[in-house]
């Protein structure tokens, strides 16, 4: 009679302290109640102070969930229950210690409550007297000494009974440690839910045959149910868990002599997204948008060159048509404000960088623009900073730009003027083609090149598309002997830098089309300006070297630091 009397003591002082108004607490206990655990929970080893998780359940199993209490100090606990419908609520209350050195807290809030009994060294914890809404739960609880080692999956099981009735509940398992979690182990605790009682066991459950495939870890999980509880089943599943992302997944099925039988399921699903890999690659086509929750998302098929690569992202693929239009990339719109983009050829494991581009794009969103070629298929990858919120990538496809029709006896100037005007724009993708008469060669003599060195470049195609062959080398105006000016072996192919300075291009025969390309940031204020000469006459090809379309895309991939050591071995001294 004399530990019922005490107990009720304390309840009736603890339900009066709870239901002091702000000003009736002092500053002191305000203060504690603001305070929260230090990051390092091994302080509180050997002690009853610290963090303790357990799983949650309702006997009904209508709410489950995963409970966390904070034992901050003997003046003040917390805790908060995160229910696996999004609620969560939190509680608070004033621990007292018993003479037996046990500390004991009433945590409440409203429509919920329970106590919690914990050791003077930390190693034994209970929950009693657990409810919600009125409605009597169950919770299983460890101490946690290091920050997220202990793994709570809450989920639920369905089946039929042996006259076959639709029977349901909830089925939680909780490993003690990521490190039990990561490998074989013995250390499941299972929480199942049967008509009321709590059938799950803390042994006999067991995960063994763990493997991976670099992305996620699949091992098989085991147990039975207490005996002791009258309910005797046995069950056993998968446990999926991702190795590069927070992500942990249990199903399977549970058997009983009575003929019951069912499946069991947690509520978090590792839903990776399919286009994670470069190998499942999502197709896109003119017009299309694509808007996906990067949640999940890895970096195990990360590129790792090609300038900017973002922690996470998403593989899509393109098919160049005959249009050659230009094709424009771009994340804006997305949640994620740390976008980048990557545009490859080649095939997934042997990809060839064709460029990127990392915050080019409106409010800081990334944007890349290339002119396709028939048959060629690009591979894209949008990065995101972060695995929080949706991705959103378009695909546009116009015909390049002109700027002014060229002919023969007419000029080739940048959108800055004749040179002394100003600066030519950032992100330009122009193409021009020049007809000249049967039997005439055209020619464009450079009085002034200047641009930004190995980014901005004007390409020439001996014929009329960029599928023609293209003219890598240049001649003197008097028809001495070529320099070569242009990085045969780079994707950022073409005539850079001032390398076409007082220099000329000659076609072959009477068409010659021009693309000049700058990228998003720094441009040169001189630029170019030349005149476009028609004549019959220029034989000699061999003062000029021609790269085919086959020989453009079978060049090798540089590196950022090669292409600067080629960009600068190629200026004229």
């Amino acid at each position: 009679m004399k530990t019922n009397f005490s107990y009720l003591i304390i309840i009736s002082l603890l339900t009066i302290c709870l239901s002091c108004s702000k000003e009736e607490l002092s500053d002191q206990e305000f203060e504690l109640a603001a305070q929260e655990l230090a990051q390092d929970l091994s302080e509180y080893e050997n002690t009853s102070y610290g963090l303790y998780k357990g799983i949650f359940t309702t006997n009904d199993s209508s709410k489950r969930g995963v409970l966390a209490v904070e034992i901050i100090s003997d003046d003040y606990a917390q805790a908060k229950l995160t229910l696996s419908d999004g609620d969560v609520i939190i509680y608070n209350g004033i621990p007292t210690r018993t003479s037996e050195g046990q500390l004991f807290v009433l945590l409440s809030s409203t429509h919920s409550s329970f106590e919690f009994v914990v050791g003077e060294q930390g190693n034994t914890s209970t929950i009693q007297r657990a409810e919600l809404n009125h409605i009597p739960s169950l919770v299983k609880m460890e101490k946690e000494n290091v920050r997220g080692a202990l793994i709570i999956n809450p989920g639920e099981w369905v089946g039929t009974s042996a006259n076959g009735t639709v029977i349901s509940g909830t089925w939680s398992l909780m490993y003690d440690s990521q490190e039990a979690a990561d490998g074989n182990t013995t250390d499941i605790i299972s929480q199942i839910m049967f008509n009321g009682i709590d059938i799950g066991t803390s042994a006999g459950n067991s995960q063994s045959n763990c493997g991976d495939d670099g992305l996620m870890q699949t091992c098989d999980v085991s147990g039975s149910t207490d005996p002791a509880s009258g309910f005797n089943l046995t069950w056993s599943g998968t446990h999926l868990s991702s190795l590069t992302a927070t992500c942990s997944q249990f199903n399977g099925n549970w058997s009983a002599p009575s003929g019951a039988s069912g499946t069991f399921v947690s509520d978090e699903q590792c839903a990776i997204p399919e286009n994670d890999l470069c190998t499942g690659a999502e197709l896109l086509e003119c017009g299309d948008i694509s808007i996906q929750s990067v949640e999940n998302a890895t970096n195990a098929d990360s590129p790792t060159s090609c300038g900017a690569i973002a922690n996470f992202g998403l593989w899509y693929t393109y098919v160049g048509t005959a249009n050659n239009e230009e094709i424009t990339l771009s994340t804006a719109g997305s949640e994620i404000l740390n976008t980048t983009l990557n545009v490859y050829t080649g095939s997934c494991g042997e990809l060839s960088c064709l460029g990127s581009d990392d915050n080019g794009g409106p409010n800081l969103q990334s944007e890349f623009t290339f002119i396709e070629e028939a048959g060629v298929t690009y591979y894209i990858y949008a990065g995101a900073g972060t695995t929080v919120g949706n991705l959103r990538v378009s695909l546009t496809c116009t015909p390049p730009p002109v700027l002014a029709a060229l002919e023969c006896g007419g000029t080739y100037i940048d959108s800055g003027g004749s040179g002394s005007n100003g600066y030519y724009g950032n992100g330009e993708l122009v193409q021009n083609t020049v007809i000249a008469g049967t039997g005439e060669v055209i020619t464009f003599n450079f009085s002034q090149f200047d641009l930004e060195n190995t980014w901005d470049h004007v390409r020439f195609f001996d014929g009329p598309s960029v599928f023609s062959p293209e003219i890598t080398t240049a001649v003197e105006v008097e028809g001495m002997p070529p320099v070569m000016t242009t990085f045969t072996n780079e994707e950022r192919q073409g005539f850079t830098g001032n390398s076409l300075q007082n220099r000329s291009v000659v076609s072959t025969g009477n068409i010659l089309t021009v693309v000049f390309q700058s990228d998003f940031a720094g441009n040169m204020f001189e630029g170019y300006n030349a005149t476009i000469t028609c004549a019959p006459g220029f034989t000699d090809t061999g003062n000029q070297t021609i790269m085919t379309y086959a020989e453009r895309n079978a060049r090798p991939v540089l590196s950022d630091i090669q292409k600067k050591d080629v960009a600068q071995e190629a200026i004229p001294k």
